[in-house]
């Protein structure tokens, strides 16, 4: 009888162990970050239509700003410059603590309160070193490269006109408010910017993209529109992973509401 002898395979249940289980690392790591990334997208939508809901009922055009001086109901006139200047925890810049009436930041304050705890918004640098915001521009609205991006919150305004006798409808953005003598008015968006919370981008939303889909035999209406930039981290910063997915990961998230307070109206016949 022929004896055959076997060969000892001590080890080698180890050494494929040993290969398989960092790949096995990165497939969990990539795992949870796509789903923590997720459910930062989540947040952020959440946020904005939060945001977008707040001031779906409100005047857009300023009207005076309650000081503590004033008797109660007494609204006081102010300059636009002071109409804006209060944060979101309702601290003036200069001395009083008051509730800001600017619709375009009670917006972005809304937005910025349901971020957190989850998501913090940092001020940050443009890819060149400069800390002044984006250009924006009708032709240019953002550059979507990773390094361009960085966090803020852009409120917009538009305005529809439908004139049926010719089957035209035109669309005016708007990316503030300022009181003009006694007069509130809305400031026209020339520039596809919006109005920023943190002045670091633009709007990622072109007006001519919204007009293409807007219907001309829609009556006239208003909306506002609440977007949210956020510049995430990778939690793990797994080896490699930077070469598919950047890091941080640009994202954006938006929400449309309707605004009836800007619908334009037609002029009454005498």
């Amino acid at each position: 009888m022929q004896r055959v002898q076997m060969t000892s395979q001590r080890g080698q249940s180890f050494m494929e162990l040993a290969i398989f289980l960092p790949i096995l690392f990165l497939m969990l790591g990539g795992m949870v970050e796509i789903t923590l990334t997720f459910n930062d997208y989540l947040q952020m939508l959440d946020a904005a239509r939060y945001g977008g809901r707040s001031i779906a009922d409100t005047n857009p055009y300023p009207i005076g700003f309650p000081t503590q001086a004033a008797s109660p109901g007494v609204l006081d006139p102010i300059q636009s410059s002071a109409y804006d200047s209060i944060s979101c925890d309702g601290v003036l810049v200069v001395t009083e603590t008051r509730t800001t009436l600017n619709p375009f930041r009670v917006a972005a304050c809304n937005t910025k309160i349901n971020l957190n705890p989850l998501i913090t918004l940092k001020t940050s640098n443009r890819a060149d070193g400069s800390s002044s915001r984006n250009v924006c521009s009708a032709s240019n609205t953002n550059t979507t490269s990773p390094n361009a991006y960085r966090d803020d919150i852009i409120v917009s305004m538009f305005a529809t006109n439908v004139v049926t006798a010719t089957s035209t409808i035109t669309l005016t953005r708007f990316s503030g408010n300022t009181i003009v003598g006694s007069t509130g008015q809305l400031v026209v968006d020339s520039t596809e910017s919006g109005w920023s919370y943190m002045n670091q981008m633009c709007s990622a939303i072109k007006t001519s993209d919204l007009l293409s889909k807007l219907l001309v035999t829609a009556p006239n209406t208003g909306f506002a529109v609440v977007e949210v930039f956020y510049n995430r981290s990778q939690t793990f910063d797994l080896p490699g992973f930077g070469d598919v997915i950047p890091n941080p990961i640009p994202m954006h998230a938006y929400a449309i509401f309707p605004l009836v307070a800007i619908e334009a109206t037609s002029t009454p016949t005498p």
